[in-house]
């Protein structure tokens, strides 16, 4: 028997050829038959399932509050009393990642507007903002303990003899207590004391500096205990 290797090539190659012909029109058929409905909300059910899957991005405001309460302090040259009653609102932010902290530690700056009424030596008014650092504590299930510090600018309407300037600067520092009335921590009655430096730094004399003691009493709205907690140390107590 004599193998005609010419006729089984040309077969192979026409065989070939048929195959592939009929492969490329079965493909364009295909293409040709999807909804262009279907593929753009394919299209956007990808892109809906990307955003979902993309973490949000993390605010750090903890607190929004006020507080009010009442100060009062010797003066020194004008032989009475410096007295107010403070108004203040709080906007706390939350910095903890950026510290060594343990569970139930946390960190905040706090920005404090405030509008004061003075009522000693005479009826007038203070207006101005501070920064302060704030350091709590958790020392019970509903109760926190903090240490606050740190500096602000102030203006008073009241000329006092110990101060030849009525635009100054603040330092102040304090302590207190958060109370959370209930389970899931979303606000909180704060309670404290903060003692208050008003001075302008020697730029202008006199600067004998007035230093007041408050107490003070407020309400915050807590945004903390609905995030994700921040990553912090793994040191123990």
């Amino acid at each position: 028997m004599v193998i005609n290797y010419k006729r089984i090539f040309a077969i192979t190659a026409a065989t070939a050829v048929f195959l592939s012909f009929a492969v490329r029109g079965s493909a364009d058929s295909t293409a040709e038959n999807i909804n262009p409905q279907s593929q753009v909300s394919l299209e956007q059910n990808v892109s809906e399932t990307a955003e979902k899957e993309a973490p949000a991005k993390e605010s750090r405001l903890e607190e929004v509050g006020f507080f009010t309460g009442f100060g009062s302090g010797k003066l020194k040259d004008s032989q009475g009393n410096y007295e107010r009653v403070n108004f203040s609102g709080r906007f706390g932010y939350d910095i903890s990642d950026k510290f060594n902290l343990n569970k139930g530690e946390k960190v905040l700056l706090n920005i404090e507007p405030s509008l004061n009424l003075i009522t000693k030596p005479d009826n007038n008014f203070e207006a101005g903002v501070s920064c302060l650092l704030m350091y709590r504590k958790q020392i019970s299930k509903k109760v926190d303990a903090y240490l606050e510090g740190g500096l602000g600018i102030r203006y008073t309407s009241q000329e006092t003899c110990e101060q030849g300037t009525q635009l100054n600067s603040v330092l102040e520092a304090g302590f207190g207590w958060y109370i959370y009335p209930n389970d899931s921590k979303d606000s909180a009655i704060t309670l404290g004391i903060r003692g208050t430096h008003l001075s302008n730094g020697g730029t202008y004399q006199p600067n004998r500096g007035i230093n007041t003691l408050s107490v003070i009493v407020g309400y915050s709205k807590m945004f903390g205990a609905s995030k994700t907690p921040r990553r912090y140390s793994s040191r123990t107590f």
